[in-house]
């Protein structure tokens, strides 16, 4: 589950200092009077921050809860204190410390999402969903708690409901990327491969210089079965996305599983043209020829694909099993154990 430390206090370090600094600050209780900060407190508070981001949250607690010593008024302590707790892996301590902090400032979302994760950790699972629950009714703008509550029934085995919380978040804000890249990421996690396409439709009309998005909407295609869709994704992502090898060699093999060999061909020639350190581009261009029936440039470019250094063990099995359809043998072991030497723990 996603693991937030970062979450918005009611006050900033940057206004807690400025406040304290000037030694009074004006806090509203349904009359206004002064509140002091002891300077002392501040001081602790600052050297707690200073042992915080250097990552040594023992040292840094001590100094907060000597500072919450002096000055037991503020939330923002506390809430710090809390954090150095859960970096301790301390969670009944985490969760009392921004329970605290709450107390003294109920408008804390992030606050009362982390002592929901607290939790979860603990094991207390129906205590957590409620929190998220009233989370998300009270604070609908807080994203974090719609992720956290959706992973929260996901571990759960709860998909349904997981997804709900995730398409519910998404009708609030329709052009929310991560959140439509969240249900595409489940719902190809359960293999409801149909149900993706819309949701990497909306992705890509909104971002289409984006390969990722293309590259998903293919492997949809492809484990659908529908070759023509796949290859109409590959058009649409060479159009609309700056070269890369994946791309080009994505559609160079489809080219193949066509026969389309001449038009392979020239895909394959000019990527291995840009990217000469690229050791697929050779080796797609060894099976072209395999088909074309050429046996010294299959011979040249699996040799090709197989200097690279970067040449997976894929590479060395098409090659040795071609050689032993050509009654090689004696290279066809060689290459074997080229290939064996070169990936030890490829067990085929």
């Amino acid at each position: 589950m996603k693991k937030l430390l970062s979450y918005t206090f009611l006050f900033s370090l940057f206004l807690f200092l400025v406040a304290c600094s000037s030694r009074k600050a004006l806090v509203s209780t349904g009359e206004d009077k002064q509140r002091t900060y002891p300077t002392t407190a501040v001081q602790k508070f600052a050297y707690g921050e200073l042992y915080r981001q250097a990552g040594d949250f023992a040292r840094a607690l001590i100094e907060y809860e000597e500072a919450a010593s002096i000055d037991s008024l503020s939330p923002v302590i506390y809430a710090r204190i809390g954090e150095a707790y859960l970096a301790l892996n301390r969670m009944t301590k985490a969760r009392n410390a921004f329970l605290k902090s709450v107390e003294l400032n109920p408008d804390q979302p992030g606050l009362f999402d982390m002592i929901a994760l607290t939790l979860v950790m603990d094991g207390k699972m129906a205590e957590a969903e409620k929190i998220w629950l009233n989370l998300i009714e009270n604070y609908p703008w807080y994203e974090d708690a719609w992720y956290n509550l959706s992973d929260f029934y996901f571990e759960q085995n709860d998909t349904a409901k997981g997804l709900d919380i995730l398409q519910r978040l998404l009708k609030k804000n329709p052009d929310n990327t991560d959140v439509l890249g969240r249900i595409v990421d489940v719902l190809h996690q359960l293999g409801r491969y149909e149900a993706s396409i819309p949701f990497l439709e909306k992705l890509i009309s909104q971002i289409p210089d984006y390969s990722r998005f293309y590259q998903s909407l293919y492997k949809t295609y492809i484990e659908l079965g529908r070759e023509e869709e796949a290859r109409q994704t590959l058009l649409r992502w060479r159009e609309h996305v700056n070269p890369s090898p994946q791309v080009e060699l994505l559609y160079a093999d489809q080219l193949i599983r066509n026969g389309e060999w001449d038009k392979a061909l020239d895909i394959l020639y000019q990527g291995h043209a840009v990217w000469p350190g690229q050791w697929a581009f050779p080796h797609l261009l060894a099976i072209v020829y395999i088909e074309k029936e050429e046996p010294d440039s299959v011979r040249k470019y699996y040799n090709m694909a197989l200097n690279e250094g970067s040449a997976l063990p894929v590479a060395y099995r098409n090659y040795a099993l071609w050689l032993a359809d050509q009654d090689d043998i004696r290279t066809a072991l060689d290459v074997i154990l080229e290939g064996r030497d070169l990936h030890p723990d490829d067990q085929d």
